[in-house]
């Protein structure tokens, strides 16, 4: 006798207010992500080395002080952020990538924490 696993798609049905916050939230772990990539970018020309996902944390920690807007964002959903900067930053050096793309990060960060 085979088991099979059964599996359920639920599709979601925001009110305005919850796409606005939806959309805040968004925009604000894009931000961080752009923060991030460019502070990257910088720590790598002042050193030659890259910036580690334990560094971004807590960079992310000294920016969520400074700029209260982004206490809005859960821990982890910040943490996968920078996870994700460090990754990509990662891979640009290994495969030689032309950009990072925040449209690929946006999706799974959508079907992962959103929905």
């Amino acid at each position: 006798m085979v088991a099979m696993k059964t599996a359920y798609k639920y599709r979601a049905y925001p009110s305005k207010v919850q796409k606005e916050t939806l959309n805040r939230q968004m925009f604000l772990a894009k931000e961080i992500y752009n923060l991030l990539i460019e502070k990257s970018k910088t720590y790598y020309k002042e050193t030659g080395k890259t910036l580690t996902e334990y560094r971004m944390n807590v960079w992310i920690m000294q920016i969520k002080k400074e700029k209260p807007e982004f206490a809005e964002l859960h821990s982890q959903v910040l943490q996968n952020v920078s996870k994700r900067a460090s990754d990509a930053y990662r891979h640009f050096f290994r495969r030689k990538l032309s950009t990072f793309s925040w449209e690929r990060m946006s999706q799974t960060l959508i079907s992962k924490y959103i929905l």
